[in-house]
């Protein structure tokens, strides 16, 4: 195991690098970075007013957005489901946002809603968030992709929330390098195999931050 600490003015960046072994047929690293820098790591210290404006829907405290991307990587809709579950069981409620066929691969998995709760559109979400109608405690934000960054930096820049970032498929490495907002990266090489990437996040255990 390696441990690299970069201190400076005023970013602090920590790498905490996993090495499971060179012998072959093992999997590879296993990687999680922590950006922290101004607006107390991004999480509100104020409690949330409960309030119900045109009509919308009130959050709860102890809230979770998880953004949804273009499920082109397998993983996604099993990690997704698997982070519902551990927020639920730590008090946490959690609200998708996603495009059509993300939330509908979600939907179709867990039919009778054994681990979904709320679903609803993207750009719905950001809307809402924009106007300041809603916002969340924390805030997931799945990414293999440019786009995913991007939705992350307006999220970071919207809301409130606590803003992780998991990021995942064949080239993690090369988008965790474009990541330079407050965020907590949560970052390991799955495409079709969840489990590299769920190791990360129970390393992370974002359900307890």
């Amino acid at each position: 195991m390696q441990q690299v600490l970069l201190s400076g003015s005023p970013r602090v960046s920590f790498y905490h690098l996993h090495s499971r072994g060179t012998h072959r047929g093992r999997i590879g690293r296993v990687m999680h970075k922590i950006i922290a820098c101004g607006r107390n790591n991004g999480i509100s210290t104020k409690p949330q007013e409960l309030v119900n404006l045109s009509g919308e829907p009130t959050t709860p405290l102890g809230s979770a957005l998880l953004v949804l991307g273009c499920p082109q990587v397998p993983v996604q809709t099993s990690i997704a489901l698997y982070l519902i579950n551990r927020l639920k069981k730590s008090g946490i409620v959690p609200v998708v946002a996603g495009n059509k066929s993300a939330n509908a691969l979600l939907v179709i998995a867990d039919p009778d809603r054994h681990y979904l709760g709320e679903v609803m559109d993207l750009d719905r979400a950001v809307a809402m968030i924009t106007e300041k109608k809603r916002d969340f405690d924390r805030c997931f934000v799945f990414i293999h992709n440019d786009a995913g960054i991007s939705y992350a930096a307006t999220m970071g820049a919207i809301s409130k929330a606590k803003i992780f970032t998991l990021i995942y498929g064949e080239h993690f490495d090369e988008l965790v390098k474009q990541v330079d907002f407050p965020c907590t990266i949560i970052a390991a090489k799955a495409v079709h195999n969840p489990m590299p990437l769920k190791k990360a996040i129970d390393e992370v255990t974002p359900w307890a931050a």
